[in-house]
């Protein structure tokens, strides 16, 4: 990745390629976290996994459009940040599962029905981490999106121009084919 030892570029700037592999795997760290509590996984889970999803659903057209080069102003230290909220999440997750696991995996019906108590309890003997930082760090994805979303999009309206201009430039009988399946869209 980055030869520094704390993965920050040493020119202080990131891309958005560089970025890809930390949020996805700070995504999956949060999915085992939905997968686990169910409706009942703390927002910053939340916060840190809907804009992550979108990122990954948005790169194979970042990708295919060469914007993964594309420079993120303002977030040298993303990458830490993403390993960091990984660590966070895999650590909140092995609290719960070491002290409620079998409970959760056992009697989830019963659990769920009572989980302000249990949880309460479960809150009052385990010493759970602060997960501002999974927030935080979907905000940071969520700026991500807003800056290479645009850029996307005018990108994928730009190919659709150009393909129609084709089908409408297409000469003699295939051309004709091709306005008329055109027009059925």
């Amino acid at each position: 990745f980055f030869s520094s030892p704390s993965r920050m570029p040493e020119d202080g700037k990131v891309t958005i390629g560089e970025v890809d592999e930390g949020i996805r795997d700070a995504a999956s760290a949060c999915t085992k976290a939905v997968d686990l509590l169910k409706q009942h996984t703390p927002q910053p889970f939340r916060d840190l996994l809907e804009p992550a999803t979108e990122l990954a659903d948005m790169m194979p057209n970042i990708t295919k459009f060469g914007l993964g080069g594309r420079e993120i102003p303002g977030m040298p230290d993303i990458v830490d940040k993403a390993l960091a909220a990984i660590d966070l999440a895999e650590l909140f997750i092995r609290k719960v599962v070491d002290t409620l696991g079998c409970c959760i995996q056992g009697c989830w019906d019963c659990i769920d029905t009572a989980w302000d108590c249990v949880w309460g309890i479960f809150t009052s003997i385990v010493t759970l981490p602060d997960l501002s930082l999974l927030s935080e760090v979907g905000q940071m994805v969520r700026q991500i999106l807003n800056l290479i979303g645009p850029l996307v999009e005018a990108a994928m309206a730009g190919l659709a121009g150009v393909g129609g201009a084709l089908i409408d430039a297409a000469p003699g009988p295939v051309g004709d084919l091709l306005r008329m399946g055109k027009g059925l869209f």
